[in-house]
């Protein structure tokens, strides 16, 4: 019997080695990564003459929670930060991490965001994001989601809300439409409010030397939208 009761101590000993060896080898690849992702971000935003922050930041912190992306689920953090003047606007690119569920039922959405604190503007509150098929079953049910009987194509293509509908038709004129419509492929989700616009790809996280790409085209849309 103590053999036994040996046989299993070691058997449990195995086990549970093997098993915090591979949370500790995941844990520094994760750590091994972020390092990685944080040098070449810094070295994007020394070519863009932005500013770079790796620090973890409270989506609070800049008047981001009433929106809809920010005010999903648990766990909010920004990290990676980029930002710097531009034109008429100050401009943000980060990591956007959340988690909705519990337990084994959870799960963690990570994007990257552009966000673009405009001054002079009083954007209308708005979403627009992909149209799929819950947002259909919605609009059975009377759930709102503004079309254009002019532009099929992208009523079909996005669901577009907000409580103002006059105003948010207004920002979403052609040369807006047109862009989104020749690159629907890109999946963009455009949430507005107030003095902010935010930019995105929903569950995307974009490559560091993807960056100033991509803010080159969320800038375009912002532009195209007249601000």
């Amino acid at each position: 019997m103590p053999h036994i009761i040996a046989l299993l101590d070691l058997s449990f000993f195995l086990i549970f080695g093997g098993f915090a060896a591979v949370v500790i080898a995941l844990l520094a690849l994760s750590h091994l990564k972020q390092k990685r992702r944080c040098a070449a971000l810094l070295q994007i935003a020394n070519n863009l003459g932005m500013q770079f922050t790796a620090e973890k930041s409270d989506p609070d912190a800049f008047g981001f929670s009433t929106m809809k992306l920010f005010s999903r689920g648990r766990s909010r953090q920004i990290r990676n930060r980029i930002s710097g003047p531009m034109a008429d606007a100050t401009g943000m690119l980060f990591d956007y991490r959340f988690t909705v569920g519990s337990g084994k039922h959870s799960s963690t959405h990570r994007q990257t965001v552009a966000a673009f604190q405009i001054p002079t503007a009083h954007l209308p509150e708005f979403s627009c994001k992909p149209e799929h098929f819950f947002h259909k079953v919605a609009d059975l049910f009377g759930f709102d989601d503004i079309d254009f009987e002019s532009e099929p194509a992208f009523s079909k293509a996005y669901h577009l809300s907000g409580p103002d509908e006059a105003a948010v038709r207004t920002l979403f004129n052609a040369d807006t439409i047109r862009r989104l419509e020749a690159q629907v492929d890109k999946h963009w989700s455009i949430d507005g409010q107030q003095h902010w616009l935010i930019v995105y790809r929903a569950n995307k996280t974009i490559k560091p030397e993807a960056w100033p790409e991509f803010l080159l085209e969320a800038t375009e849309i912002m532009n195209d939208m007249t601000l």
